[in-house]
């Protein structure tokens, strides 16, 4: 990070880090909001269309009967695309079988970092009844994000008592980093105020508010690791403590991961020369596109169980095996053992609701060499969730 590339307008103070390489400086940006934000007839566009996209979207899903069912896939794809902008690279299909307890081995850290985010985005929507979104809720997450994989040795659920830096390489050495957040020392005071400036009331647009708290958690950067992943897992979490949609179908990581390059420059500018308008219009077209993107999929996703349940229908399969379609949505590859359990625990009609959907050609079995706790997966509903 070069002392020469920040401006009078940057966005925070440069301050010389207290333990390290002299003159190697950090950025510590200034509370939230920021001053003479003003609006432009582009942003005012932008912010409307990408309010219209989530309004059209959280309409979508009110009506949809299945919407929570859909948003397992959604969460799931959203887990493998946020770990692939950090460099960690799993598909749908060994997240999935990983989950149905048919893959991965205890050296495989790629899908259980996956895996994790889901569990983490999982907990912190449920914690939501109970807490706001608050730097306890914060560390909750990424303690179960990080533990168990690499970097779990990196202080899981706790904010750094470190100096940290980004750089091109994990091995880049502090005086060659990108950026150098905050130290240690100033880290919680910035997060206390990013807290207050989540749950408080203001006069922006909320859309526009959520692009500036994304902003503000990379530029503080408060773990020793896995601060990209929890900012976007943070991005959910606001957009349903807000009410700003219903459902947790709205994910950017999508849109972040094709333009990595672009995210990471547009909030540098904004701490080196407080180019904010550039990343906040940056953030309303990625919410823009994929709410338009999360309408489609879901539509598809609801057109096709329809046509599934009316195949079953078709055969007069019995009432319990469309519990299992059902399933089958929120993870299309199955274990028998998991089937058992969602018919009543009856070994015999878990077999029989195996036999009615293999018969109707939505189930096929895995080849897993496996006499007992056999796979199954509907190719049908994983071409449509992995597209």
């Amino acid at each position: 990070m070069k002392e020469k590339d920040f401006t009078e307008s940057q966005t925070g103070r440069l301050v010389e880090i207290p333990e390290g390489p002299k003159g190697v400086k950090a950025f510590i940006p200034d509370p939230l909001p920021p001053k003479g934000l003003l609006p432009t007839w582009e942003l005012s566009r932008l912010n409307s269309e990408a309010d219209r996209a989530l309004s059209e979207l959280s309409g979508l899903a009110r009506v949809l009967p299945n919407a929570h069912l859909l948003s397992g896939s959604f969460r799931r794809r959203e887990a493998v695309l946020s770990s692939k902008i950090e460099g960690t690279v799993t598909t749908m299909n060994e997240l999935f079988l990983f989950e149905a307890g048919g893959a991965a081995n205890d050296a495989d850290t790629d899908v259980r970092e996956v895996h994790n985010y889901v569990h983490a985005l999982n907990h912190g929507l449920e914690r939501l009844d109970k807490l706001p979104v608050c730097n306890r809720l914060i560390k909750e997450i990424h303690r179960i994000l990080m533990t168990g994989v690499r970097g779990g040795d990196k202080t899981p659920g706790e904010f750094r008592k470190v100096q940290n830096h980004i750089g091109p390489r994990k091995t880049t050495p502090i005086q060659d980093a990108t950026y150098v957040p905050p130290p240690a020392t100033e880290m919680l005071t910035c997060m206390n105020q990013l807290e207050e400036f989540i749950n408080g009331r203001g006069e922006l647009p909320p859309l526009v508010r959520e692009a500036l708290i994304h902003y503000q958690f990379e530029a503080i950067h408060p773990f020793v690791d896995g601060n990209g992943r929890v900012g976007r897992l943070l991005l959910t979490l606001n957009l349903c403590s807000e009410h700003i949609i219903d459902h947790p179908l709205l994910y950017l990581s999508e849109y972040i991961e094709k333009r990595k390059e672009e995210y990471y420059s547009l909030m540098f500018d904004v701490s080196a020369s407080g180019a904010w308008q550039p990343w906040i219009e940056f953030f309303l077209r990625a919410v823009a596109e994929q709410a338009r993107d999360a309408q489609q999929r879901a539509k598809d996703l609801h057109d096709l169980m329809q046509r599934l349940k009316d195949r079953l229908l078709g055969i007069k399969a019995p009432s319990y095996t469309l519990r299992v379609l059902e399933e089958l949505f929120f993870i299309p590859v199955i274990s028998s053992t998991h089937v058992t359990q969602l018919v009543g625990g009856q070994v015999k009609t878990g077999q029989r609701a195996l036999e009615k959907l293999r018969s109707a050609g939505i189930l096929r079995e895995l080849d897993t060499g496996r006499q007992r706790n056999k796979l199954y997966a509907s190719d049908e509903i994983h071409k449509l969730v992995t597209s």
